[in-house]
């Protein structure tokens, strides 16, 4: 054989060699399926109707309490995909699940595995706290449950299930013993932090105690762009606030919609200023582009409104996404006193949204009108005869909602009877239809 021959045939040898290993690389490794001791279907029945007799009569038996059997399946999947969710339960996890409290006590008095896990991983005590049922998982803790088992496929855990259901005792023990504090879930995109300032009841205690054992306050909800600090104005929890900010969250931080802390602060309910004055001193900006001043007229507290106003809020700012400004919202509200407060200070009584209407038809269109804030509005210098994108006037709205005391305003103030809006209607057929649609005949004596 030529030397040429002999270096082809080894190289072909090892070029076999290499495919042979990589074979033997490739094989899979063996997966040992744990098997399950499984129950028959007359106990999951006994469990499920509640029948603790039955229970105890299948362990004296010789049953196994930790005997799994079929439950049900959590969470939806995609087209072609296996769930398999509802696979290997425990009996435990069976009764947790039918809230069958006194035997849930009895199978873990008969040593049922507490920290057993189905086949995607869920445990007792996340079905319980998934399904509401507090006294089970206060049971299950009690046995020993370890908090950080299962969650669902979005990745909510435990506590973000209590915090969900406003278990503001449960999920204080959770995170006492230990609860992932920086879990989140893809669904939502909020974060334990996040879902507990969220709930309109969960009490600042468990909120505080989850910022103060290390929660991150500066995660950014990915889905809506929230913060913890927006959402604890929300709340008008001025202790977490000052955590927040003292851990180095943005004042200024605009959420997906143009929301600041700022204007959520100016938005809750609580009449007071003091949180808001916080703000500012920490930075704030007044009059970021979804208008705090808004927000603040919106909550009615006529207190905030001053401070703000006081601190350079600009009244005539208008709503980057609708046009509206902080008049057209007292109008809409018919809060008289906001308006007269707005206008004094400087807002324009004609100002316009980017829908082409103006603050006196919107008024109109606020729980059938306010006499006296529209009555306000003209005195002020509203143009009773502007006209809107659709071609409507104020005297058509006003005829439209069958208001005759304000159409007689408008028509003393030189409102014009003339005029076809888009849909090819007259203030008078306005009229018309509001005598025919309510029997009320009155309005229609302005349109003789």
């Amino acid at each position: 054989m030529s030397s040429l021959n002999r270096s082809v045939a080894l190289i072909i040898l090892c070029i076999a060699f290499i495919v042979s290993c990589k074979k033997e690389i490739a094989k899979p490794a063996v997966v040992h399926k744990k098997e399950f001791v499984y129950t028959s279907q007359e106990i999951v029945v006994a469990i499920q109707e509640g029948d603790l007799q039955k229970v105890k009569q299948y362990i004296d038996k010789g049953g196994d309490p930790n005997a799994r059997c079929k439950g049900y399946t959590r969470g939806s999947i995609e087209e072609g995909e296996e769930n398999i969710s509802d696979q290997d339960w425990t009996l435990l996890m069976y009764a947790v699940f039918h809230n069958k409290l006194e035997i849930g006590k009895f199978l873990l008095s008969k040593k049922a595995d507490v920290n057993a896990v189905n086949a995607v991983g869920h445990s007792a005590l996340f079905l319980a706290c998934a399904h509401n049922h507090e006294e089970m998982a206060l049971l299950l803790l009690e046995n020993g449950a370890n908090v950080n088992l299962g969650k669902d496929d979005s990745g909510t855990n435990t506590l973000q299930w209590a915090l969900a259901y406003d278990l503001n005792d449960l999920s204080l023990k959770l995170i006492e013993k230990g609860a992932n504090l920086n879990a989140f879930s893809t669904d939502t995109g909020r974060s334990v932090l996040l879902e507990a300032l969220y709930s309109d009841s969960i009490k600042p205690a468990v909120v505080n105690r989850i910022i103060d054992l290390g929660a991150d306050v500066l995660f950014i909800n990915p889905k809506y762009k929230e913060t913890s600090l927006m959402l604890a104005c929300r709340k008008n929890d001025t202790v977490a606030v000052k955590k927040i900010i003292k851990k180095g969250a943005d004042v200024n931080f605009e959420s997906e919609s143009g929301n600041t802390a700022l204007g959520d602060a100016a938005g809750n309910d609580f009449q007071d200023d003091s949180l808001l004055r916080y703000l500012v001193d920490k930075g704030a900006k007044v009059n970021s582009k979804n208008v705090p001043l808004i927000d603040a007229v919106y909550s009615k507290s006529l207190e905030k409104v001053k401070f703000l106003i006081e601190k350079g809020a600009d009244v005539n700012k208008k709503r980057a996404i609708n046009g509206l400004s902080p008049l057209f919202e007292a109008g809409f509200n018919a809060n008289y006193e906001m308006a007269a407060y707005l206008i004094d200070n400087g807002a324009d009584v004609n100002i316009e949204n980017f829908d082409g209407q103006s603050v006196l038809y919107r008024s109109l269109t606020s729980f059938n009108g306010s006499y006296e804030v529209i009555k306000l509005l003209i005195d002020k210098g509203a143009n009773v005869n502007f006209i809107n994108n659709d071609k409507s006037t104020a005297l058509m709205k006003a005829a439209q909602y069958n208001l005759p005391e304000v159409v007689a305003l408008l028509l003393d103030n030189g409102a014009r009877k003339e005029g076809i809006d888009f849909y090819g209607k007259t203030a008078k057929i306005y009229a018309q239809e509001s005598a025919e649609r309510t029997g009320d005949k009155t309005i229609m004596k302005f349109f003789q």
